[in-house]
């Protein structure tokens, strides 16, 4: 799959101001990582710290706090996590399932898609034999 960028809002704590972030889309990363400056910006404070494990099988230890963004005119809770300001912004995972958006490799851009859920085998269950 080819990499691109896509337009990602960060909303502040208050929800009184935003920014609008290029990030590279990276399905391989869990969480999405913002410049720490921005997220201080938008007053979103940092939570805890969390290991993380890079490509290159290298483990880190980077802040991680909570952040509503807007993708796609989706607006999600996410978990961000605080980022070297020289570092390239990323849209993780966990951020495109928040919004319920998927990766359309082909195209090269986000596409809507449905939340999934595993529904628990029960009396009223459709398809069950009575």
């Amino acid at each position: 799959m080819g990499t691109f960028h896509w337009p990602l809002t960060v909303l502040s704590a208050d929800g009184d101001r935003e920014e609008t972030v290029e990030d590279l889309v990276d399905t391989g990363a869990t969480y999405t990582s913002l410049p720490a400056s921005l997220l201080a910006r938008l007053g979103v404070a940092p939570q805890r710290h969390l290991e993380f494990e890079l490509a290159n099988g290298e483990v880190i230890e980077q802040e991680i706090g909570f952040a509503t963004v807007r993708i796609e005119g989706v607006t999600a809770p996410t978990i961000v996590v605080f980022a070297d300001d020289n570092a390239l912004p990323l849209m993780g995972a966990h951020a495109l399932e928040g919004v319920t958006m998927a990766v359309d490799p082909v195209r090269m851009r986000l596409a809507p898609t449905r939340a999934l859920l595993m529904r628990e085998q029960g009396a009223n269950s459709p398809g069950q034999a009575r």
